[in-house]
């Protein structure tokens, strides 16, 4: 069965949840594709990209491994570090109670990130230091809808 151009759109919208819609619509449809312009990062995070080359199909986007330097916060400031590139210092975590050591030694204002994306709601730039830990608690402890829930902050 083919499946639409809207199903696929839909599919992304559940960010994070890769399904096997996208690969289909390609070999369904992939004569019918003259050049595919990627304008959102979902799609750039889960390869979109590498699956449409290897079907040997026209696209303007980066591969998957190029993707994450906007999809994974620490992997661009590892990058950053690694080039040279003058950049904020930065932690990263995955336990609350060493990220809350780190905002006690730091101080504020701090900007608290999670690592992945999160549709531009996945930073704050707390004041306080009861901001920030309040910040720590929502996207290490809760399932919050602005980050993947145990992800990298």
């Amino acid at each position: 069965d083919k499946i639409s151009l809207q199903e696929i759109i839909k599919s992304y919208y559940s960010m994070y949840q890769y399904d096997d819609k996208l690969e289909k619509f390609v070999l369904y449809n992939g004569e019918k594709i003259g050049l595919t312009i990627v304008g959102t990062e979902t799609p750039l995070e889960l390869g979109i990209a590498d699956l449409f080359v290897a079907n040997g199909l026209k696209i303007f986007a980066p591969s998957k491994n190029a993707a994450k330097i906007e999809s994974s916060k620490d992997f661009a400031k590892k990058l950053m570090i690694e080039s040279g590139i003058q950049t904020a210092s930065y932690e990263t975590f995955t336990e609350f109670e060493k990220a809350k050591n780190y905002i006690l030694q730091k101080g504020a204002p701090i900007v608290v990130k999670n690592d992945g994306l999160a549709a531009g709601k996945g930073v704050i730039v707390a004041m306080t230091i009861d901001e920030a830990i309040e910040a720590l608690d929502l996207f290490l402890n809760k399932n919050s809808i602005h980050c993947r829930h145990g992800s990298n902050l």
